[in-house]
């Protein structure tokens, strides 16, 4: 029994012993680097938009549309991890997000894969780690990502051609109106900006200008011209 305790206190000691070693090999210049590696991960999105419109009417949404993730700088001391918000289930119309991104998985530490994109804004989780040999694992980073939505108004008749947030495809915002508010807006007449003038039209309007003022500039001078000989028209008769 006193050798049993002996064993497991020996081994103890020598647990704590090497993990104090290895902490201490952690050293400042490495955690430095780590975390500039770490931080130079990118996460950026495309709507990749593969339905036709003659699938868009007939489903009114687009089933073969997608949002592309893409990571970039994945490192060998580097794990992405990738989650959202998304409830899922056995009834779930949408798939949640759950990607855990190591330098292998990548291509030249370039990771990519499709999600599913909602009737509502997603948010995705994106957490960065670091760790090395002589260091353990450690979170750098965390940040959100809100992923653009379908927006369902987009395909009312009204909605065409109507440059309003309401009508945009994809939104990145809460539309905060409901079917019947958007159908009173989208049933107003729209106001056309005016086209700017076309380049003819303006050098029109400059040759415009120039006449005006240079028949006013003739007009004054003229006039100047009548004033002063009336003037030694009348010193004249004065003399005489």
């Amino acid at each position: 029994m006193k050798e049993s305790l002996g064993k497991i206190i020996f081994l103890l000691l020598c647990f704590f012993s090497t993990t104090i070693f290895v902490n201490a090999e952690c050293s400042y210049e490495e955690q430095v680097k780590l975390s500039a590696e770490a931080s130079n991960v990118r996460v950026v999105y495309e709507i990749i938009e593969n339905t036709t419109e003659e699938e868009l009417k007939n489903y009114l949404y687009p089933i073969n549309d997608c949002i592309q993730i893409t990571v970039y700088n994945v490192t060998e001391n580097v794990t992405v991890t990738i989650t959202d918000d998304t409830m899922g289930g056995e009834d779930a119309l949408f798939l949640p997000v759950s990607e855990t991104i190591a330098y292998e998985d990548t291509k030249n530490g370039t990771y990519t894969f499709n999600v599913d994109i909602m009737n509502q804004v997603r948010t995705l989780y994106v957490a960065v780690s670091s760790q090395s040999e002589n260091c353990s694992l450690k979170q750098e980073s965390r940040q959100e990502m809100r992923l653009p939505y379908f927006n369902v108004y987009s395909t009312f008749d009204g909605c065409e051609n109507n440059s309003e947030y309401y009508c945009q495809k994809y939104s990145g915002v809460d539309i905060n109106m409901d079917r019947d508010q958007v159908m009173d807006e989208i049933s107003k007449p729209q106001v056309k900006p005016e086209d700017p003038p076309s380049l003819e039209e303006q050098e029109i309007n400059i040759w415009w200008y120039v006449m005006v003022i240079g028949g006013g500039v003739v007009i004054v001078v003229l006039l100047i011209a009548i004033i002063v000989t009336l003037y030694r028209i009348k010193q004249r008769r004065s003399v005489l």
